[in-house]
């Protein structure tokens, strides 16, 4: 189950962040593994690399690399199918975007983009991906 919902966060009146939050309900062990899952992936795997001097599509491909040794357990668990080709899709696909205008019109965490982040950037991480 996945419930979709718009969230600002504001203070005395201004806007520090907007999203689409996105929340799902796991209700087997292994919708419950690759929940957790995506959580390290975000933390470790794409929030871990951003800092200033960085290029995006650096943060991108090392996001690509830390799921790589973890394929084989996505597919047992089902958050990848076993006839998808891995290298194919998501390698082509924003692993998050940098809200510096609105959304992910601005900075792109993509292939190819060759935005290098500052002091002061900020933004989001995410995947975009449905389990099963």
């Amino acid at each position: 189950m996945q419930l979709d919902a718009g969230v600002r966060v504001s203070i005395d009146g201004v806007t520090l962040a907007t999203s689409d939050m996105a929340r799902s309900l796991p209700r087997t062990p292994e919708a419950k593994e690759a929940y957790a899952f995506f959580f390290t992936v975000v933390r470790d795997g794409i929030i871990g690399q951003l800092r200033p001097g960085v290029v995006c599509e650096s943060v991108h491909e090392g996001t690509m690399r830390f799921l790589e040794p973890h394929l084989p357990r996505m597919i047992e668990i089902g958050m990848l199918g076993d006839d998808i080709d891995f290298n194919t899709i998501y390698r082509k696909r924003n692993v998050g975007h940098l809200m510096g205008k609105q959304e992910s019109f601005a900075n792109e965490l993509r292939p190819g983009y060759k935005h290098t982040l500052d002091v002061g950037s900020y933004g989001a991480a995410e995947i975009p991906w449905r389990y099963n």
